[in-house]
């Protein structure tokens, strides 16, 4: 398997602007990617989604120049972007000349432009605890069909984390866990500096993940619930090691979390520095009994080069496992990297390992790339520089077809392909094209490392040229990851023969009333055979599989004596048909 970009070129509105801020989710089995991109003058926040056609823009026809943006003149800080009732929404921090406000939008209904989500009180500040302070790092999840927002936020002295989510009736929205504590709803400590926090729904509760500075301005990663009031966070593993209760070591400042619901239980990933200036990626999950965290990479970090510093990771659960992506230099330039935990407490595989096995350019930086689940497929989004200009990228693990065979017969085709899947369940089918039609053969799941799929295409006309190839689903709406196209000719038709051996001059019997009549018929082809006894207001009929070669057939007999017809008549593929007529004598037993 190998990561490959799903549509060539970057996704940025302008190729030669520096965007940043990638992130991706899927929406409804589609992935969609938001990112923060210069028009010039300010910043704003793009959506895109890919089509087969390749990525197209959201919601971007009503104002092409800023199409997500409150303020046309405001500048875009962040963007997140989650599934939330098969509708995107997205959550961005947007300074608007005298601080900066958590603002939160979903598309049209006509699909032509963005709306403001819950601003009708206050339209200056929906969300922000205070209308005058800067908010950052804004985050979004769908809870229980709600979209909560997750956000740090000055409030004079130092930063608190807080979460908002959509009031019911839809036009505002309502902070969340504020009942016991407002000043510092979150944090672990009021007064504390708390950062980067992301948010995710597990088991129905709301879970966030932040950076917060202890004591000796150490920051700890932390996680906290809303409790079964709803009214105050409650602080998550913490009672084995309330100091330190996931950091890999207790002395080294941990950064940028990122939480996911993983078998019902909360993991994060994080980055922690190590001595001699480096970063690792780390991993843990709660513990069953929800007193501590257990670590999911033995305390090795998940770098590809321990020595070698990582960038902010992003996880999702994909196919049951958790998957980790993040950027980590190679001495010359970062290149974006995967990795994938099996099970709790098992090694990481390192996904398509190798010197750049994502960027777009082996020699470029890349940065923040964000992973998400497309019907089973991993898709990454990232940004990468080009030189000019910083763009948004994207790729997606395919499998690797490394074997493709054929046979055909007549109008059938017998398909088949071998593929390198790293062991994902992927859906895989065929497309077939050429005779003036085009289908494809409904995908099926399949397993192990080679991994081999097979179809049957039926129907088809005998004789033709076809275009065969292997594909594999990489989303709704007709997204398929296609493998190389292979040509195949079906055998021509032959012509149906049809006789009836043991027939006087093979068209004429003579049999006693009333008893088994027994004939052989003979084809070429295999096919559905009729043999019909009519006559004196008598109908004897007998349906059978005829084989290539004889057939023997054997029917009841009327019991009047006299002349009858016979009708003999084989049906094979491909609408062929043949028929033998003839006449049958019965007499009476007494004279036979």
């Amino acid at each position: 398997a190998r990561w490959a970009a799903p549509s060539g070129g970057p996704l940025n509105a302008a190729a030669n602007q520096p965007a940043s801020s990638a992130a991706i989710a899927a929406v409804g089995g589609v992935p969609y990617a938001a990112w923060r991109e210069p028009d010039g003058t300010n910043n704003e926040i793009r959506v895109s989604r890919l089509v087969p056609a390749g990525w197209e823009a959201v919601g971007a026809a009503r104002v092409p120049s800023s199409p997500v943006n409150n303020d046309s003149l405001g500048d875009a800080r962040s963007a997140a972007i989650a599934d939330v009732n098969g509708v995107p929404f997205v959550a961005w921090t947007e300074f608007d000349g005298t601080n900066t406000e958590v603002r939160v939008a979903r598309p049209s209904a006509d699909g032509q432009g963005w709306d403001r989500v819950g601003q009708a009180s206050p339209a200056s500040s929906p969300i922000n605890a205070s209308p005058s302070r800067n908010a950052g790092a804004a985050d979004v999840a769908n809870v229980n069909g709600v979209p909560y927002v997750t956000w740090a936020e000055d409030d004079g002295t130092n930063t608190q984390v807080r979460v908002a989510r959509l009031r019911a009736d839809g036009v505002a929205w309502e902070r969340v866990g504020e009942g016991a504590d407002a000043n510092g709803p979150v944090n672990r400590v009021n007064g504390r500096n708390a950062f980067e926090p992301t948010i995710a729904a597990i088991n129905g509760v709301p879970y966030v993940a932040w950076a917060e500075a202890d004591a000796k301005k150490v920051t700890q990663i932390r996680v906290a619930r809303l409790n079964a009031a709803g009214n105050g966070w409650q602080p998550v593993g913490e009672t084995r090691d309330p100091a330190r209760p996931i950091n890999n070591t207790k002395t080294t400042s941990a950064r940028a979390p990122h939480i996911v619901n993983w078998n019902n239980r909360p993991a994060v990933v994080w980055v922690e520095d190590v001595a001699g200036g480096a970063r690792r990626v780390h991993a843990a999950i709660m513990s069953t009994a929800g007193t501590g965290w257990e670590s999911l990479d033995g305390g090795r970090g998940l770098n590809a080069n321990p020595r070698r510093p990582a960038t902010a990771p992003s996880a999702a659960v994909i196919a049951g496992q958790l998957w980790a992506t993040w950027a980590e230099s190679d001495g010359t330039n970062r290149e974006v990297r995967a990795a994938r935990a099996t099970a709790p407490g098992g090694r990481w595989q390192q996904m398509a390992p190798g010197a750049s096995p994502v960027n777009a350019s082996a020699t470029r930086n890349a940065d923040a790339p964000d992973i998400t689940d497309v019907t089973g497929m991993p898709y990454v989004a990232w940004t990468e520089d080009a030189g000019a200009a910083t763009q948004v990228r994207a790729a997606r693990m395919e499998p690797d077809f490394t074997r493709l065979s054929a046979s055909a017969v007549e109008e059938r085709v017998n398909l088949s392909a071998t593929l390198r899947t790293f062991s994902m369940p992927y859906q895989v089918g065929f497309q077939i094209s050429g005779g003036g039609i085009a289908r494809e053969t409904r995908p099926g799941a399949v397993s192990g490392d080679p991994a081999t799929a097979t179809a049957v295409a039926s129907a088809l006309r005998s004789g033709v040229g076809y275009q065969w190839r292997p594909f594999v689903v990489a989303g709704a709406g007709g997204l398929v990851a296609a493998g190389p196209s292979q040509a195949i000719t079906t055998t021509s038709v032959a012509r149906l023969v049809l006789s009836t051996p043991g027939a006087k001059k093979g068209r004429t019997w003579r049999f006693r009333a009333g008893r088994l009549m027994g004939i052989r018929v003979r084809t070429n082809l295999r096919g559905r055979l009729t043999v019909v006894v009519a006559g004196r207001g008598v109908v004897r009929r007998v349906t059978r599989l005829a084989r290539a070669g004889n057939t023997p057939v054997r029917i009841r007999l009327p019991r009047r004596v006299g002349v009858y017809r016979v009708t003999v008549t084989v049906k094979a593929s491909g609408g062929r048909t043949a028929t033998v007529r003839g006449r049958l004598t019965m007499v009476p037993a007494r004279r036979w």
